[in-house]
């Protein structure tokens, strides 16, 4: 599935369960750290699971039952899970993807990811949809790029730090877009003008 297509499930579904923008960034966070797989898994199991656990991690938990039916309606226009041998089903399936996700991140669901950042500084910014979008697809190649340790020369070391990696997906998407953005905003997340051109540069770079 492509990560703009997971990104909007994730955020459906997400709406119908009144979850916090940091929810989100962190379901979206482990869900690119678990790898892609195929679009029907990924909105019968592994999405749902990256979502149940990033809530239970994020202190506002959701019932099993409530994420399965937002991800159902999501794929059946609003629709609600009612046959029950499904349910069980999908229960069953996201237990397993929640078990092989944590063995994923190692049994690590607090480590800092810049997508969790990412959604906060969005959401801070009340930025429209499409800056929403195109940081997060960035934020998504650029750490790909430091997980696999890419650019021999050590560019990647630009964008390692989660807060600074967040911060050039967003400006670089609103540049993009041609999206005015508040003066100055990210030295409220302490990322200073110069380390914000180096990762953006960083970001760019992937793309040539």
């Amino acid at each position: 599935m492509e990560p703009r297509a997971a990104y909007l499930a994730v955020r459906e579904a997400a709406a119908t369960l009144e979850l916090a923008p940091t929810t989100v960034g962190t379901a979206l966070g482990y869900r690119h750290r678990r790898g892609e797989s195929d679009a029907a898994r990924e909105l019968e199991s592994v999405l749902p699971a990256c979502v149940f656990l990033a809530a239970k991690v994020e202190e506002e938990p959701r019932r099993m039952r409530d994420v399965l039916n937002a991800f159902h309606a999501a794929r059946h226009d609003g629709e609600l899970l009612r046959d029950s041998r499904e349910y069980w089903r999908l229960k069953e399936a996201l237990v397993l993807e929640e078990q092989q996700l944590l063995r994923a991140l190692g049994f690590d669901t607090l480590v800092e990811t810049p997508h969790r950042l990412l959604f906060s500084y969005l959401h801070a910014l009340r930025a429209t949809a499409a800056v929403c979008e195109l940081s997060a697809a960035l934020c998504n190649d650029a750490d790909a790029l430091v997980g696999r340790g890419a650019q021999a020369d050590g560019g990647d070391e630009a964008l390692r730090a989660p807060n600074v990696l967040a911060a050039a997906s967003i400006a670089l998407a609103a540049q993009l877009l041609e999206a005015a953005l508040p003066d100055a905003w990210t030295r409220a997340v302490d990322v200073d003008d110069a380390a914000l051109e180096r990762a953006c540069r960083t970001l760019l770079d992937c793309y040539r």
